[in-house]
């Protein structure tokens, strides 16, 4: 019996000296991004110069922007992106999303709603769409004070933009005579679920079982929380090749399946504006939903459904202003560049009268 203790002991011993050393590599190591060990650069010079980023400050914005970047939970609207620390490029405010240099008192507001273009992804604070648009504003009626707040944030689509909105609404903090401005398309998608709607109907299913069954559930949720196993899962996916080929990208004519989706992302689409407008309309806020530029290489699912939705009264197109500038438009596979995003946030300004 001693020995078998003496054996528990050490192996007690052994696992939580594991889990401890574990803890300890777990940030270093997200920060290297094993991913890209092979590669001397995240983004090539033509990127840099676009961001305004020398070489040496590039892992600093990378881990701003893509390994420190949270997500918090908001009621109905499910997920947001969460407020950070004081940072040199990317920032989010508790209250306002992602920062934009904003006056303490404010005679006219415009709250900006989209996804991860809006946000600005792999983008500095002052280079997103909202923080142009504060600019333009600034600019050009100095004697008023306006405020622009972006509230875009990944995978946001329309349906959860209106439940954000609503939800300002609710809690006063969008109000009568405010300005709402919606950037969709891009990321429409139907009745898809959200980045996290699989982990809380897991978490909720788990409140209801048995005695047994709850303790193997959270069991399970004990181990995965684990340093080590944290480890170990993050060193597989860097590791393991796990990217797929689009084999339906622009090839051959669109499956039944495909016609199905578009049908589905037009409808629900035109549904969420229908909603949004009545809302805005009874509420006497003033909203304008724009469709903008989209990448030249996006698959033929996202070109199709840009074509339909052009044709929606409800929309205001400027999808097509990038179209003969010859600058980098987009920075990666769907954000914009500074230029592309100043580009749209005059032409956003153009759009709309604020004065």
């Amino acid at each position: 019996m001693k020995k078998f203790f003496f054996h528990f002991s050490i192996f007690i011993f052994v696992f939580i000296l594991i889990n401890i050393i574990s803890a300890f590599l777990w940030g270093p190591l997200k920060s290297i991004n094993l991913l890209n060990l092979n590669k001397k650069d995240y983004y090539s010079k033509n990127i840099l110069e676009a961001i305004g980023l020398k070489d040496s400050e590039q892992n600093h914005f990378y881990n701003e922007m893509w390994i420190e970047r949270k997500f918090k939970y908001v009621q109905f609207a499910e997920h947001l992106e969460a407020e950070t620390k004081n940072q040199k490029y990317v920032n989010v405010t508790s209250e306002f999303g992602r920062l934009v240099e904003n006056n303490l008192n404010c005679n006219i507001r415009i709250f900006v709603y989209g996804s991860s273009q809006v946000f600005g992804y792999n983008a500095k604070d002052h280079q997103t769409i909202p923080s142009y648009l504060k600019k333009i504003l600034d600019n050009k009626f100095n004697d008023k004070n306006y405020c622009v707040y972006n509230f875009g944030s990944a995978s946001y689509y329309s349906t959860q933009e209106n439940i954000l909105f609503i939800n300002h609404f609710l809690n006063q903090k969008i109000l009568p005579n405010d300005y709402a401005v919606f950037i969709d398309g891009y990321a429409e998608n139907g009745n898809v679920k959200s980045r996290i709607h699989e982990e809380i109907k897991y978490f909720f299913n788990g409140l209801e079982l048995k005695v047994w069954d709850e303790l193997k559930f959270s069991s399970i949720i004990f181990i995965n929380s684990l340093p080590a196993v944290k480890l170990y899962k993050n060193l597989q996916s860097k590791f393991s090749n796990h990217q797929t080929k689009d084999v339906s990208n622009d090839q051959g004519k669109m499956s039944e399946i495909d016609k199905k989706k578009i049908k589905e992302i037009k409808n629900v689409f035109i549904s969420n504006l229908e909603i949004r407008n009545a809302i805005c309309k009874k509420v006497s806020i003033n909203c304008y939903t724009f469709l903008p530029p989209i990448p030249s290489d996006s698959d033929k699912l996202t070109k199709r459904k840009y074509n339909l939705f052009k044709n929606i009264p409800l929309l205001i197109d400027i999808s097509e202003i990038l179209n003969e500038k010859n600058y980098l438009k987009f920075v990666d596979g769907g954000h914009y560049s500074p230029k592309a995003a100043n580009f749209i946030a005059n032409e956003i300004f153009n759009k709309i009268n604020f004065d």
